[in-house]
């Protein structure tokens, strides 16, 4: 069964504490990006996010592009995607980092 990444659970909503304002009904959640291109499916990768259901994760592209490779070289070099793929992955990459907290080494 493939969940595509804007299922709930995917990204789960980030811990708020014992706050109740945080939990009111009614209070406006922030907005939920949907994913078409993200895909996460326990039997391909094991569950490692995705593009389109093939075996090319997104850490993959995300790393071409990190280490400076062009959208047009990352779709050359995987014949399989196009370069919505490669903007998705880079937004998909946004989201996760908007719901999680990193630990980051505080500079001297």
């Amino acid at each position: 069964m493939i969940k595509y990444a804007r299922t709930p659970g995917i990204f789960p909503p980030p811990h708020n504490g014992d706050n109740p304002q945080l939990h009111t009904p009614g209070r406006r959640q922030p907005a939920r990006i949907a994913f078409e291109r993200i895909t996460v499916d326990q039997d391909v990768m094991a569950g490692m996010p995705c593009i389109r259901g093939l075996r090319i994760p997104v850490a993959t592209v995300l790393a071409m592009v990190a280490d400076g490779i062009t959208v047009d070289e990352v779709v050359a070099e995987l014949p399989d995607l196009v370069a919505d793929d490669v903007a998705e992955s880079l937004r998909y990459a946004a989201q996760a980092m908007r719901e999680r907290e990193l630990p980051l080494r505080h500079s001297a």
